[in-house]
């Protein structure tokens, strides 16, 4: 409809292949502007001493493009774990792991404990609602959490054995 109008108007068959080329010459310039904006990660972090380093992004360095977030729980004796148990081993490869089929249990003094305990719901709930928008359902391997409690008073004192 609107290269008829633009052919009336116009008159010449050679104004209207103008017009097309000069629409799709925009369509052109538009496509490439919108990927020239395109996050495109130009650098990385690599874990030099403990602590991580900005490093440009080459062709030789490709391989094991690391994000912040990634270096900062690998690097270093213990990552980013917070706060530090007395010992613990970080490796230094990641594993995505699937939020939608993390698997909750409760042992209580060595029994499983019953899923329909309001700690456990209220655990369930609260992991998925921090976790909704993190990944795609899915994607990543299975993850298994079980909390071990050994006794049964809620009262915290002095000799509350806080240790993971």
């Amino acid at each position: 409809m609107q290269f008829t109008k633009v052919a009336t108007t116009l008159g010449t068959h050679s104004s209207i292949c103008f017009v097309h080329l000069t629409m799709k010459a925009a369509f052109l310039i538009a496509s490439l502007a919108a990927v020239a904006t395109a996050d495109v990660r130009q650098h990385r972090y690599t874990c030099v001493k403990n602590n991580c380093k900005l490093q440009p992004l080459t062709s030789n360095n490709v391989a094991g493009t690391t994000s912040l977030a990634i270096c900062e729980l690998t690097c270093g004796g213990q990552g980013s774990l917070w706060p530090q148990p007395d010992s613990v081993s970080v490796g230094t490869e990641t594993v995505a792991i699937s939020t939608w089929s993390a698997n909750h249990r409760i042992v209580f003094n060595g029994k499983a404990a019953y899923d329909a305990s309001p700690l456990v719901s209220l655990f369930k709930t609260n992991f998925h609602q921090a976790l909704r928008y993190k990944g795609a359902q899915g994607n990543g391997k299975d993850i298994e959490i079980t909390a071990n409690i050994k006794s049964a008073s809620e009262v915290l004192d002095l000799n509350t054995d806080e240790s993971y």
